[in-house]
């Protein structure tokens, strides 16, 4: 899914819209976009979050 939105946000589509389409928020499009741009396909896979508590 990420990989369509950004295809999407590349070919000319605002990325408010791209996001709204994707069902996505605006920064969450951007930040996949920076990684595709920097890591290629690889930087779209999930990643595990941030900032958890672990046991």
């Amino acid at each position: 899914m990420r990989l369509l939105a950004v295809a999407d946000a590349s070919g000319g589509l605002s990325r408010a819209e791209v996001a709204r389409l994707a069902g996505m928020e605006r920064k969450v499009l951007r930040d996949a976009v920076l990684r595709y741009h920097a890591e290629g396909p690889q930087g779209l896979r999930t990643r595990p979050k941030s900032g958890g508590l672990r046991g």
